[in-house]
């Protein structure tokens, strides 16, 4: 077969597979934003007031010395960066919306008053923000089909992927993080583009100077979105810089060095860029977003609510939000049953292992999992379902892996067999 019939294949092989991605997009955005019963979340108000306000001053009035930065909104302002805010408020005023009424959770009315009052005061931006909350989602989940396709150099890895995006997209986090109109999935979503580039990069780019810089520039720069749009994201800056250096100590390859020192340069400029309230004094913004966690159990202490204090109580919550709980259906309760349970323990453990087996492949994503799981354990301050996002991909891929290692196994039986049938 000639070089060039080679490169058309590979080409057809590419348009496949990202129309396969488009479709899975399409499915997951129509799944997730075609539900509309399932309540209010307590903090979607309040993020919505706090983006069309962010918007507001940094776009319209490019108020950047206002002491409101400082004082207003409290956590959800001075202590969270801005980089979802503005995007969704962004959004919201391409629509036409202004921030015109300020809507908080009143924690003085009941839940059902509370979405009463709420659903009048924010009117269709509630159901805007959740679309493009949706719309991110859907791009996040088929995003992980094209870094299957990217990792694993497997005749079955097109199956590991639509596998990888059906576990994504069914795990409880995944599907709340989908449906509301919350700042977790943006962090998720300029992660998760973020890590596939760079996969991309590493099996396919060119190794030159110019390719090394421009697409480290590009991870860099939206890898520092993902931070500034919540701390979390912070676990995927530290895995691809990781994995960068991993790729510098494989290969002894010199155009790492320049991948890696983008992702050093870009996002911390991104960063203080869009963040203001950073600006009167940096280090003091920063300790102050560090120590959110703090701030946080010190809120719930007073409130009297369940807060993670031990490495015990970590990897218990750890175990139930990210593992049992990874499918729960609304149908049989708030308790997932318990082969439900073991089902999906059985398959994360397994997904480890296939991806421990596979590592020659799957290294980046083995990177990334161990530290994401590490700093989820360590940080996370609550039980609250959305802390655990940034850990669910991994679980995701890794029954993805399996199953792309299982039907490999399984094919190359059935040609050994074949095989002995026509010996004899």
């Amino acid at each position: 077969m000639s070089k060039k019939e080679v490169d058309s294949m590979s080409k057809t092989f590419g348009v496949i597979m990202y129309s396969v991605s488009f479709i899975i997009g399409l499915v997951v955005f129509f799944a997730y934003s075609g539900v509309r019963q399932y309540g209010m979340n307590v903090d979607e108000a309040t993020w919505i007031t706090v983006s069309q306000w962010s918007f507001q001053k940094f776009f319209v009035e490019r108020d950047f010395d206002t002491d409101e930065w400082l004082t207003l909104y409290g956590t959800f302002g001075l202590h969270t960066p801005n980089a979802a805010k503005l995007v969704m408020g962004s959004f919201l005023s391409s629509q036409g919306f202004r921030l015109e009424r300020q809507c908080h959770w009143d924690s003085k009315l009941s839940s059902d008053e509370n979405k009463t009052v709420l659903s009048e005061c924010l009117g269709d931006r509630l159901r805007l923000a959740r679309i493009l909350s949706s719309i991110l989602a859907s791009v996040t989940v088929s995003s992980m089909f094209i870094l299957m396709i990217t990792l694993l150099p497997s005749r079955w890895n097109w199956v590991g992927g639509l596998v990888t995006c059906s576990a994504l997209f069914a795990h409880q986090a995944m599907r709340e993080a989908g449906r509301y109109a919350l700042i977790d999935i943006y962090m998720l979503f300029f992660s998760t583009i973020a890590f596939v580039i760079q996969c991309w990069w590493l099996r396919f780019g060119r190794r030159s100077i110019a390719s090394a810089v421009g697409y480290g520039s590009l991870v860099g720069t939206v890898i520092g979105l993902a931070v500034a749009s919540k701390l979390s994201g912070a676990l995927t800056a530290i895995s691809v810089v990781a994995v960068a250096i991993a790729d510098y100590w494989i290969r002894r390859d010199k155009y790492a060095v320049f991948f890696a020192s983008m992702l050093i340069i870009w996002p911390p400029l991104i960063f203080l860029a869009i963040n203001p309230q950073l600006w009167p004094n940096v280090w003091e913004g920063i300790y102050l977003m560090l120590f959110h966690r703090s701030i946080i159990i010190d809120y719930l202490d007073e409130l009297g609510l369940i807060h993670i204090e031990t490495l015990s109580e970590s990897l218990n919550w750890f175990f139930i939000r990210v593992i049992w709980d990874s499918i729960r259906v609304a149908s049989l309760g708030n308790t997932t049953p318990y082969v439900v349970g073991v089902i999906s323990t059985l398959l994360y453990f397994a997904g480890f292992l296939a991806m421990i087996w596979r590592s020659k492949d799957t290294w980046p994503f083995l990177v990334y999992g161990i530290i994401t799981i590490s700093g989820t354990l360590v940080w996370v301050p609550t039980p609250t379902l959305r802390y655990y996002l940034p850990a669910v991909p991994f679980f995701a891929f890794g029954v993805g892996t399996l199953t792309s290692t299982l039907l490999e196994k399984m094919n190359a039986s059935r040609s050994d067999c074949s095989s002995d049938r026509g010996d004899s």
